[in-house]
């Protein structure tokens, strides 16, 4: 039930697409809470449950289990006092009036009174029901193995970045369907074409690759994760720095977001106060990816802050948990200016955890530090109790601004050229430093 639960519980649709994943925040759906919400039904004989969880299929049918367990999720929004039936139907049943809907099978919920937690979730009113999210209808196909049916049409324009680590090359065969297949979930419609433009023929975007659906329909109804822009349709700008990687997840290789303002930035500083690039790595301890970054990939931006070419951001703890250890490394540096030794310190915490298989414990930070300065272990004690929380906090808030799915996070930034990368995932050197010439 993990992934149903997700989407009604915690309001969170994950579409799991061919190993990738993009995170749409079902609170975007715009609120109908001032809206009165009641029908009746006229599928006395199908279903004739006063409250009942409906599956309206076309040609594919969602396995029992599978709606056994909608079910079980939607009952704690209706209680014990109104027990859920659950029942079937097909799209083109007398009630729905030839009326279609865009995705099939579709979830979709018949009751005497809707509860008040749920009105939010109701997209449209059809034959007597109250139809759920697309998305969610969407998940639930997925989570049962099936593809859904999409009744609506597309055209999708991918808008690439300036960069080739920015840019989806033009697609065909398998690759494409691929493609194309990740794409109709995000639009919940059939995607008919895909074509690659410049990022110079849509300015406004200011994070590529973008994807933009045109489309005689209106596809930001009912899908919380698109919408309307200059006449055409765009996936939600919270999300824009996500579908670089998703994409990447989708086509097989890296492809960071290009952006077009300076994003956030926090972390230890180092380096000169004005140069050309400011370059920001966002990193945890348990984090695997960040700590082969650190032990194979890390040079290439040390090279630049020590020769003066860059400004250095360093920001440890995103992820939350152990973040006593993470705030002692900060801490470290801020009450030394041991830049050297808080590197070395980095190198070392990280290593720990490719060499024990689990994140660097706060007693043994200090361990570390005691071997190199043994008078500085007092400070940092001082620096725990007084900053060490705010230090981690502030490296939070700046990771959560950016909304990337995970660590290691490279933000690069031209000051001149006013344009910016965000990578997302473990790199090695040599494409760093590919990457690092590209901007």
């Amino acid at each position: 039930m993990g992934r149903i639960m997700l989407v009604l519980l915690f309001a969170v649709v994950v579409l799991a697409v061919l190993g990738a994943a993009l995170y749409l925040g079902m609170h975007f759906l715009e609120e109908r809470s001032g809206e009165e919400l009641k029908t009746t039904s006229v599928l006395a004989k199908e279903c004739p449950e006063k409250n009942a969880v409906v599956e309206i299929y076309r040609e594919k049918r969602l396995p029992e289990n599978i709606l056994k367990e909608v079910v079980k999720v939607l009952q704690q929004y209706f209680g014990e006092g109104a027990k859920l039936g659950l029942c079937s139907i097909p799209w083109n049943h007398t009630a729905f009036g030839g009326r279609t809907l865009r995705v099939y099978p579709a979830i979709a919920l018949k009751a005497e009174e809707l509860p008040e937690k749920l009105r939010s979730y109701i997209v449209e009113e059809v034959g007597g029901l109250y139809v759920l999210n697309y998305a969610t209808s969407i998940q639930v196909a997925l989570t049962a193995g099936l593809r859904p049916e999409f009744t609506k049409e597309a055209n999708v324009t991918i808008v690439n970045g300036t960069t080739p680590f920015s840019s989806v090359p033009r697609l065909e065969g398998s690759t494409l369907d691929k493609l194309k297949m990740f794409l109709e979930m995000l639009a919940a419609a059939r995607i008919e074409s895909v074509e690659v433009a410049p990022a110079e023929e849509f300015p406004w975007l200011n994070v590529y690759p973008s994807v933009i659906f045109s489309s005689t329909h209106n596809l930001s109804q009912g899908v919380v994760h698109i919408v309307s822009e200059h006449g055409l349709y765009v996936i939600n700008r919270s999300f824009a720095l996500q579908l670089a990687e998703v994409l990447g997840s989708v086509l097989g290789k890296n492809i960071a977001a290009e952006v077009r303002f300076r994003p956030p930035m926090s972390g230890v500083e180092l380096g000169p106060e004005t140069t050309i690039l400011e370059a920001a790595l966002y990193l945890d301890v348990h984090c695997s990816y960040s700590a082969m970054l650190v032990a194979q990939s890390l040079d290439p931006l040390l090279d630049l802050y020590r020769s003066g070419s860059a400004k250095l951001y360093i920001a440890l703890g995103v992820l939350r948990g152990g973040e006593e250890a993470e705030a002692a490394l900060q801490c470290y540096y801020l009450t030394t200016r041991n830049e050297s030794g808080y590197i070395d310190l980095i190198r070392k915490s990280f290593s720990y955890l490719l060499e024990k298989k689990s994140s660097i414990p706060l007693d043994e930070v200090l361990k570390l530090i005691e071997e190199r300065d043994p008078q500085a272990v007092d400070n940092i004690q001082s620096c725990l109790e007084e900053e060490g929380a705010k230090l981690i906090d502030s490296s939070i808030d700046a990771f959560h601004k950016l909304n990337t799915a995970g660590t290691p996070t490279i933000v690069l930034w031209n000051t001149e050229k006013k344009r910016g990368l965000v990578i997302v995932g473990y790199v090695d050197r040599e494409q760093l430093e590919e990457i690092i010439s590209s901007i």
